[in-house]
């Protein structure tokens, strides 16, 4: 119900702890009176506090009946006030703790050891009425994460073909534009600013023209006329290379195919080979098989019958 009701009220409770006491108390808001059926007492961790919407004139219904005003901010409340309508008995807050609102609070809240983000530094010491606060160290921003939560991460720098246009601050990133036609900036840098052009002068001719990122890079007469002259020498070796190896293929297809054809019969030699044990019905494959252009004049042999006993004359 506690929770509930400040809820309502719209009040933020990160860190409370609350215990229920033997008495009512009510709190005086613009909306009235509302019962509180604890007191409250808050702890502080890493800059958790406890909001409420206390003014320096907001009372409370204590628990003796009487109304009291709440204590200022540095102050917690010690005992409720014995006067109707008087500020309750308040006490600073001691070395090492704070309050930094109006309250009810019966304690002060620890004061922050450090910052939680490793890039952040402090910004100002804890006192009796703030925690300390940090920032991004030099070099990083503040980048919400949401819910209230934060990091600090590093400017990003401007990349080549851009200028710095706004500096990079613990709260906003770096900024950065294009460059403008006639300029370039050819690094990586969170400072460079975009560079005019160089120009060709008369005894030298453009080579390539500036563009955003890299400047013109001009060539001398004599430059140009040594790179033609290695352009044509490197075209020629190209060719006559190229012919080289037509030649060396033609060659080496010629080879192949004189190879191929290197076990075939001269003419000669079929008139000898023809003419042996050949018959009528065997004569044209062999001349086909051997020498198919020659033209022979071949005596056909009848071949005698088989016989175990035959000699050839």
């Amino acid at each position: 119900m506690l929770l509930r009701s400040l809820l309502s009220l719209g009040l933020v409770l990160p860190v409370i702890e609350a215990y229920l006491s033997s008495a009512g108390a009510f709190i005086q808001t613009s909306t009235g009176l509302h019962h509180v059926e604890a007191e409250i007492r808050f702890l502080n961790r890493n800059k958790r506090t406890l909001k409420t919407n206390f003014g320096p004139h907001s009372t409370y219904r204590a628990n003796n009946g009487l109304t009291c005003l709440v204590c200022p901010s540095g102050f917690y409340r010690k005992y409720d006030c014995t006067t109707n309508g008087t500020i309750a008995a308040c006490e600073p807050c001691k070395g090492g703790y704070y309050n930094n609102q109006y309250n009810i609070a019966t304690s002060c809240a620890r004061c922050s050891a450090y910052c939680i983000d490793k890039n952040a530094v402090p910004e100002t010491t804890c006192n009796a009425t703030a925690d300390m606060s940090c920032r991004c160290k030099d070099g990083y921003f503040n980048h919400s994460k949401g819910s209230g939560e934060w990091i600090c991460i590093q400017h990003s720098p401007c990349k080549p073909g851009t200028e710095l246009q706004t500096t990079g601050t613990p709260e906003h990133d770096t900024v950065c534009t294009m460059c403008e036609n006639g300029t370039f900036s050819p690094n990586v840098s969170l400072t460079a600013k975009c560079l005019p052009c160089s120009t060709c002068d008369g005894e030298r001719k453009v080579q390539k023209a500036c563009d955003e990122k890299t400047d013109v890079i001009c060539i001398s007469n004599d430059e140009t006329s040594i790179v033609d002259i290695v352009v044509a020498v490197v075209l020629t070796f190209i060719a006559i290379a190229g012919i080289v190896v037509t030649v060396v293929c033609l060659h080496r297809k010629g080879k192949l195919n004189l190879s191929k054809t290197s076990g075939k019969k001269t003419d000669e030699d079929c008139k000898h080979y023809v003419g042996i044990d050949l018959n009528e019905n065997t004569i044209n494959e062999r001349k086909e098989l051997c020498c198919p252009n020659a033209e022979l004049e071949i005596d056909i042999y009848p071949i005698p019958p088989k016989s175990n006993n035959y000699t050839l004359t």
